[in-house]
């Protein structure tokens, strides 16, 4: 009988955190434009540009009418008792209307972000191994890569290199 009221408490306890803190277990990758949407009160006509790999997700809103008007959204996947991604922050990012910016996040990777006002259309990933990703002019970028990405360039529809400015985010 104590056996089953401890268990019985454990689950409320259990059931209270849960409440209390819902992005502590952390949200599937599936779902993470929906709950960065609902969380951040991005409107359903934004559209979106998103990349991630195991340790971050990175997401870019922008309203297609005014690409001015744009919030951005980062999610980390935790070791230890975590089952997904977890929001680590959001809002807007100043200078990526016209520029792109690559953001190292310690530990984790980096992320490039850029309404894409310079037009890229080439993104060369050079660790040893060459490796050109495409991206379409007209959009803007979120992409995100391991610390150990190596030597990023990217390039426009001419094949002029565009450069990028680097922040280095300290958690």
């Amino acid at each position: 009988m104590k056996f089953m009221m401890f268990l019985c408490t454990l689950m409320i306890v259990a059931l209270s955190l849960m409440q209390l803190q819902p992005d502590m277990i952390g949200t599937s990758a599936r779902n993470v434009e929906e709950d960065a949407r609902k969380s951040q009160r991005i409107p359903d006509s934004w559209e979106v540009v998103q990349s991630r790999n195991d340790e971050l997700y990175a997401l870019l809103f922008y309203n297609p009418h005014n690409k001015n008007e744009y919030k951005y959204s980062l999610y980390v996947n935790k070791k230890g008792l975590s089952f997904g991604y977890i929001f680590h922050g959001g809002g807007d990012l100043r200078g990526i209307s016209n520029a792109a910016i690559k953001y190292i996040y310690e530990n984790k990777g980096c992320v490039l972000f850029s309404l894409n006002e310079q037009r890229i259309q080439k993104i060369e990933r050079d660790n040893g191994e060459r490796d050109l990703m495409e991206i379409d002019a007209d959009k803007p970028i979120v992409a995100v890569f391991p610390l150990n990405s190596g030597i990023i360039k990217l390039y426009d529809a001419r094949g002029k290199e565009i450069l990028y400015e680097t922040v280095v985010e300290e958690w």
